[in-house]
Parts: C-alpha cells; structure tokens; sequence
C-alpha cells in the first residue's frame, strides 16, 4: 500500500493554507534571488554539506523514548541561514526537505507543506538577520575586533 493511500482530502480551508504558504515562500525564493549576489565556490560547497547533513538528519532521527524522535534538521537549517546566502539558503532548505520527503516515500501534500514551511521560516530568518546587519561573509581576522583575541592568556597556552 502506498503511503497516504485511505486518507481523506484536506478541507478547502487547509488546501487554500498549503497553496498560499507555497506560493510565500516560492515569492520570497524569488525576492532573494532578485536581490543576492551570486555565490560563490565556498557558498557551493557550504551549500552540498548543509543539504547531505540536513537530509541524513531528517531522514536519522533520534530515537528518544516511545513515539518521541528529535530531529536536528532545524539545526543545519540554521546554520544555512548563518552562513549562505539567503537565495541559496532558502533554496537548499526547500530542496533538502522535499527530498527528504521523497527518500521516505512520505505523501506529497505532507512533503510540500513542510518544505514550504521550512522555506518560510529560512525566509523569515534571513530577513531578520539582514534587518540587523548580519552578512555571511567570512570573519576577518585582521580587524581590530579580532586582534586581542590572539594575545589572551588562553590562547597562548594552546600556541
């Protein structure tokens, strides 16, 4: 039997939900795209790692107690929306949960909700931090800010 098979329609009110959370979170996919600058090699390959680790941690959850799994995805995600572009963050969130979805031969329906969702919550995520200033450049050592940090007791121990 194929999984969602015997299960009824969602109601009109659910199914206009899902359409419209799609269609935010593929407009928002859109405007960061629009907006981004093109990434780079080091944002490529942040992005293959991010999205093999997110899918291995939702499809590997952990096994808590009875009927009780945590699933770190959501800790990948947010590493993504720290570390890539947002176009490219919100893109591999949705990709790598719909595939996700698709390795687990989960219902359609259930895999586009969630990987709307997700899209809508990297979306969201990545506009606050854009709102506060926050860039995903790398760190750069040479600045001010970082230059104590070498000279503290700590790290001269480890030196």
């Amino acid at each position: 039997m194929r999984p969602g098979a015997g299960r009824e329609r969602a109601p009109a009110a659910g199914q206009a939900y899902i359409v419209g959370l799609t269609l935010l979170a593929a407009g928002a996919l859109l405007v960061a795209l629009a907006g981004g600058a093109a990434p780079g090699m080091r944002q490529k390959v942040l992005a293959a790692v991010f999205g093999a680790i997110g899918i291995i941690a939702w499809v590997y959850p952990l096994q808590f107690s009875f009927k009780t799994r945590l699933n770190f995805d959501a800790c990948v995600f947010f590493a993504a929306i720290l570390l890539l572009e947002p176009a490219l963050a919100i893109g591999l969130i949705g990709a790598g949960t719909a595939l996700a979805h698709l390795i687990l031969r989960e219902d359609g329906v259930q895999a586009l909700f969630n990987s709307a969702q997700a899209m809508a919550q990297a979306a969201a995520g990545s506009l606050v931090l854009g709102l506060g200033g926050w860039t995903n450049d790398p760190p750069r050592w040479t600045t001010r800010r970082w230059s104590a940090w070498p000279s503290s007791p700590g790290w001269r121990c480890c030196w």
